[in-house]
């Protein structure tokens, strides 16, 4: 192609527009990349190599004249990208190509323009042998260093040239706006190109891991239809790929689930983008297997949209056909044992008022007999048998009635009769029914309460049993001298606590949650001497449960213990002044 102008400005702006046409040619060559996926075939280096040689080639067909045979063209900017992008092979075949035809031109500057295709090319792969050397990918400061490696050198071969008046034109007319079109074309060319291999990389990578998840990764439209479903739909469904492509995600779900998937791929919505489900897919087989499908709604990334609305689906789908399993079993077992726990809970109902029933007789008679109220007893001794007798019939009862009172609490069979209560009358009458014991065992007993913590709501009587089992603990387990303090306070929040003081052995802190169970008893000294079967502290705490409330142990051994009762503030009627 002849120029009427032989300025720097005419050749520049000529140079340009070959820049523009080869960008246009870049971009189509990225396409044929991505058709062919030949950036992972091995034979890569050579399409790469061809390619940027036909690209050179098409450049000499239009060059810019400068006069004299000398021409300036883009050749230089293929020769260098084939170099950088397809390593010395691709250099080797884009260089040969472009040399060759340059010298079938002919002309005096074909030795120099040979020359500088040389130069191109050995930067190219100097610089590809420096990333390569540096184990990374190529980046965009490399196609500057490229860049200066071209056109720094590439201005040596003019001494080539045929005679020195060439050598000045050259110098004067194209020198610069060559130096500025290669290292422009270089730079946008080369970063088109890194980009578009970058995409290819990173795209490979997302199909590598989709491929290779053990997980089914699906795309779906708004209309239920799958774009795109990963292999893994293979090993889980039996179906392959392509046969699920195209389908719809109902004919997937099983009959009794697919309205609730519908309902929820309805819901998703941009403010709401994420949901999970579990339903029953179908396989190929006939047959179903548990999944738990977690749905997001992105934003379209088809090529045919021109809008970035939410467009397209993207679902993950785990088989969870085990875990379904397990959690059969565990509710099996738990049924199981809930089956059981009620059957003990009624066969110690049932067994305890059976024993009840003559216990009661043996403890009347044997009452009648101490007393001697039908006559004297001839020897004294059967009147100190008849007492033992009573007494243990009276141990023997109360044990049953806590045992009966539990299983009705574990059976859901015991409703409180809720009254007006008076805390100050439930205090006296503990202090009056554990008088003896505490006089028996050289405890003092005293109480201190607050005129405001006087009313509540509840049944008296599980309120007595309650402190009573809580104050017979506490002499129970306090050595003679020792005191056990009965004491009522209002809280700020309106609640009320009950609590129940001693100065006895203690408990260490992690043997407070196995008293707390029924039948929990720690091992010490006090055990050994003294009855129960650890069902006073569990039966009070549940009573006080159902009472709203929560039974509280503080202790520390050889200081002391404290039970605290803590009644909500609804449970709590405030005094009428």
């Amino acid at each position: 192609m002849l120029v009427s102008s032989s300025t720097p400005h005419d050749i520049l702006i000529q140079l340009a527009q070959h820049t523009g046409l080869f960008a246009l040619l870049a971009l189509v060559f990225s396409q044929i990349i991505h058709a062919s996926r030949l950036h992972r075939s091995r034979w890569r280096p050579v399409f790469l190599g061809g390619t940027f040689g036909a690209f050179a080639i098409l450049c000499m067909t239009i060059p810019v004249t400068l006069g004299g045979g000398m021409i300036v063209d883009g050749r230089i900017v293929m020769t260098a990208l084939s170099g950088m992008f397809g390593g010395p092979v691709a250099a080797v075949i884009a260089g040969v190509a472009a040399a060759a035809y340059r010298t079938w031109l002919g002309g005096p500057t074909a030795a120099a323009a040979c020359a500088v295709i040389l130069i191109s090319t050995l930067a190219g792969i100097a610089v590809w042998w420096l990333a390569d050397r540096l184990g990374r990918r190529a980046r965009f400061g490399d196609l500057v260093l490229l860049a200066g490696l071209v056109v720094i050198p590439g201005q040596v071969p003019v001494l080539m040239l045929p005679s020195p008046e060439m050598a000045w034109t050259f110098l004067t007319l194209a020198a610069l706006p060559l130096a500025l079109s290669t290292a422009g074309g270089i730079v946008v060319l080369g970063a088109l190109l890194l980009i578009e291999l970058r995409r290819l990389v990173e795209e490979d990578k997302l199909r590598l891991l989709a491929a290779h998840a053990t997980d089914i990764i699906s795309r779906t439209d708004q209309a239920g239809r799958h774009l795109y479903v990963s292999p893994a739909c293979r090993e889980i469904l039996g179906f392959d790929a392509e046969e699920l492509v195209g389908g719809s995600i109902d004919s997937m779900v099983h009959p009794d689930d697919l309205p609730s998937v519908r309902a929820v791929m309805a819901s998703l919505t941009p403010q709401a983008p994420r949901q999970i489900f579990t339903c029953r897919a179908k396989r190929k087989d006939g047959g179903h297997v548990w999944v738990e499908v977690t749905l997001r709604l992105v934003p379209a990334t088809s090529s045919d949209t021109l809008w970035n609305g939410p467009a397209e689906i993207v679902s993950v789908a785990r088989d969870i056909s085990k875990r379904k399993a397990v959690e059969a079993q565990l509710a099996a077992a738990k049924t199981q044992a809930e089956a059981a726990s009620r059957a003990k809970s009624g066969f110690l109902a049932n067994m305890s008022h059976e024993l009840r029933t003559p216990l009661n007789a043996i403890i009347g008679f044997a009452e009648l007999i101490r007393t001697e109220t039908m006559g004297p007893v001839g020897n004294r001794t059967y009147c100190d048998y008849a007492k033992d007798i009573h007494d243990s019939g009276h141990h023997l009862l109360s044990l049953i009635n806590d045992v009966l009172d539990l299983s009705k609490i574990e059976a859901d069979r015991l409703v409180l009769d809720e009254e007006t209560v008076d805390l100050n009358a439930v205090v006296a009458t503990c202090i009056r029914m554990s008088r003896t014991q505490a006089t028996r065992g050289g405890v003092t007993l005293e109480a201190r309460v607050d005129p405001e913590a006087a009313v509540v709501r509840g049944e008296q009587r599980r309120l007595v049993q309650v402190l009573l089992n809580l104050v017979s603990n506490a002499i129970k387990y306090t050595k003679p001298g020792g005191s056990v303090r009965i004491a009522t306070r209002m809280r700020p929040d309106g609640c009320l606590d009950l609590s129940v003081s001693d100065t006895g052995c203690g408990i260490d802190e992690r043997d407070l949650a196995a008293v707390m169970q029924p039948f929990g008893q720690i091992d010490n000294p006090y055990n050994r001497i003294s009855q129960g079967t650890g069902l006073g502290l569990p039966l009070a705490r549940r009573l006080v449960e159902m009472h709203d409330g929560r039974l509280a142990l503080e202790s520390k051994v050889g200081v002391g213990t404290t039970a605290t009762v803590t009644l909500p503030a609804v449970r709590v009627i405030e005094p009428v002044a």
